[in-house]
């Protein structure tokens, strides 16, 4: 389907073009520690974390000086899952609704064969010299190691001020941005705020690519939410997406999304799309979406907001050691891609929201 689409570009000559690196200049990440707090470990390692935040961090100043909401309740909408369970994925767990045979043989095997397609894609679509990495996925999982290590400083301490965001706008799609900034105004409201601490390396591993074709009118990410109008199987299926100034169609093919105008293509909704009507879509452009796992640990600590010098009692502290998801997106382009990539989602918020909405259709038959 993608083999007839054209797949080569030029590379622009700045070997770093596509990497995340847009960061004021005068902004320094914080180093790394390469430390570990496990409960299960041994007392030497307990002590080498307590050594590594002494400052601030004595056991009154964990007492909190007043009542505030459970920090299981006050971080229960935050976008990186820092408490409970993790969120369902699109693919993982496999949901149990699914047919037995889609749950054993069908399912991972379009999930595996849409791998193979997009990463062919993604290393044509991004080429590079001789002699050099590939920069998919290779070039791509340093940036966007690079990019959470900058993430964690500037969320640090934010009240949810556009005045004061550090640039986060940067980094995060304007959908993202929203998503933190509501649940940091959530925290500076209760007189707290939040702070993260890397506490190890990171390592990046790219993982599903997402491919979401059609015009910049219409596709403007790869997390496009809406009712789920007609289902063909768990992995196709036709959404409606309703815009202020664009409504569309959006049919599902495994990670492959397309939109069109019903009145353009009223057969769509009745079966799925033809090879033609894919290729011209196609030619339109997309925007592209990949989800990396974060492996890492930082500490996430709870404090009360204290005006002036200084800094306010400590209420939490935590250590974080699970993988955070990330899902780069990149903006819209048809043969060559201008600008950054940006977050578009951590810890599948937004992808299990969109789960849930096409839950809610299931009572739409799949096409026998």
């Amino acid at each position: 389907m993608l083999a007839k689409s054209p797949l080569t570009r030029a590379m622009p000559a700045a070997p770093h073009r596509y990497l995340l690196c847009r960061f004021p200049s005068s902004y320094r990440v914080q180093p790394l520690v390469q430390t570990v707090y496990l409960s299960s470990h041994s007392s030497s390692t307990l002590t080498k974390f307590e050594n590594h935040f002494a400052e601030g961090c004595d056991e009154e100043a964990l007492e909190a000086p007043r009542s505030y909401i459970p920090l299981d309740e006050l971080l229960e909408d935050y976008p990186l899952r820092l408490t409970g369970t993790p969120r369902r994925g699109p693919f993982d767990p496999i949901p149990s609704w699914w047919p037995w045979v889609e749950r054993v043989f069908l399912g991972p095997a379009r999930r595996n064969i849409a791998k193979i397609t997009t990463w062919g894609w993604m290393e044509s679509r991004f080429p590079v010299t001789e002699n050099q990495p590939k920069y998919f996925p290779d070039l791509f999982a340093k940036g966007a190691g690079f990019a959470f290590t900058s993430l964690l400083p500037r969320l640090s301490k934010w009240n949810g001020s556009s005045s004061s965001d550090n640039a986060l706008s940067e980094l995060l799609t304007p959908s993202m941005y929203e998503r933190f900034r509501k649940s940091h105004q959530k925290l500076d409201k209760e007189g707290v705020e939040i702070e993260f601490d890397m506490l190890d390396e990171i390592q990046a591993t790219p993982g599903d690519v997402w491919l979401t074709f059609g015009s910049p009118e219409q596709v403007k990410s790869t997390l496009m939410f809406g009712k789920v109008v007609r289902r063909f199987n768990p992995l196709s299926f036709v959404r409606e997406v309703k815009g202020s100034d664009n409504q569309c169609h959006l049919f599902r093919e495994v990670v492959f999304e397309y939109a069109f105008k019903k009145s353009e293509t009223p057969e769509a909704l009745r079966g799925p799309l033809s090879f033609g009507l894919k290729s011209s879509i196609i030619r339109k452009g997309q925007v592209v979406g990949v989800d990396v796992c974060i492996q890492t640990q930082f500490c996430v600590t709870v404090r009360e907001k204290k005006s002036g010098d200084g800094e306010g009692a400590i209420i939490s502290q935590q250590t974080v050691n699970q993988p955070v998801w990330v899902r780069f997106e990149s903006p819209h382009f048809v043969d060559r891609m201008e600008g950054e990539w940006r977050v578009g989602d951590v810890d599948r918020l937004i992808q299990n929201e969109r789960i849930l909405e096409e839950e809610k259709c299931l009572g739409t038959e799949p096409e026998e």
